[in-house]
């Protein structure tokens, strides 16, 4: 609807928010009148009605929208969950109407307990998350995960691996944290923090090892940014170390999109000997 807006304008919008409206309202007496929550939602009361009907009344209304736009629902059982206050309800027809647009859009959901948890919990790691930010990366911490030369056996650098232990918690899993990163954009100042901590450490055990190289994991999120090509070149010079003492390693989904715009990016960190 946002993009009908933008393209007709505000008045067309409203009009189609009022077609929906009028068709909900005739499709079944049986059910109260729909009321707005916010923006383009809107919620009924489809007393007495079981999965099917609610079922049946949704399709019919999307088929009658289709024109104009496409519909995503998300519905609550009051029978299975009883919940005296209707706070509490929408919040869980929220969820479930969240899930229907990430899931693909225009589909009905049904509310489910455990997906509104794993919700709570993504909300609340996100939460502590940003306090961690703010409080100079509290809780984030580097493990080294050594790379060894294949045909000579020997230290060749290593990968930084980042860790992230709550408060709450204890050890959150990599594969928990870091897409709330990067939904939230907060991979922007915790990458540029794991950056500038393995090199400050490679700088140490260059002393050791000339040649040692860190290898750090770089988002699309990150790569996005345009001010990211001078950032790596700005923390690569703060460290005092040659490019060739960093290595940028990027996902495979990464490589495949936007190719001239990360190439023009590679290619000035390569100038610099850094490695990609």
């Amino acid at each position: 609807l946002n993009q009908l807006k933008l393209k007709f304008g505000r008045e067309f919008g409203d009009c189609v928010l009022q077609e929906l409206v009028d068709i909900m309202e005739k499709e079944n007496s049986c059910f109260s009148k729909p009321f707005r929550n916010s923006g383009s939602s809107f919620c009924i009361l489809a007393s007495g009605a079981d999965k099917d009907a609610v079922e049946t009344y949704f399709i019919s209304v999307q088929k009658k929208m289709g024109v104009q736009c496409s519909l995503s629902g998300g519905c609550v059982s009051l029978q299975e969950y009883q919940v005296p206050e209707s706070a509490v309800l929408l919040n869980y027809a929220e969820s479930a109407l969240s899930t229907s647009r990430t899931e693909g859009k225009n589909q009905l959901v049904f509310f489910n307990p455990e997906d509104y948890e794993r919700k709570l919990t993504a909300i609340e790691l996100q939460m502590e998350l940003e306090a961690a930010v703010r409080d100079n990366l509290a809780g984030f911490s580097l493990e080294s995960q050594p790379q060894i030369r294949s045909e000579t056996f020997q230290l060749a650098g290593a990968e930084a691996l980042l860790r992230f232990t709550s408060a709450r918690r204890g050890n959150v899993p990599l594969s928990e944290f870091v897409p709330v990163l990067e939904n939230s954009g907060l991979i922007v100042p915790v990458g540029l923090w794991v950056m500038r901590t393995a090199l400050k450490q490679c700088r140490i055990w260059r002393k050791k090892f000339p040649d040692f190289r860190m290898s750090v994991n770089m988002s699309y999120v990150q790569l996005r940014r345009p001010e990211i090509q001078a950032e790596v070149l700005s923390v690569l010079k703060e460290s005092g170390l040659p490019g060739d003492a960093l290595m940028i390693e990027v996902t495979e989904g990464t490589e495949l999109q936007e190719y001239t715009y990360l190439n023009t990016i590679f290619s000035a960190w390569k100038k610099e000997g850094v490695s990609i």
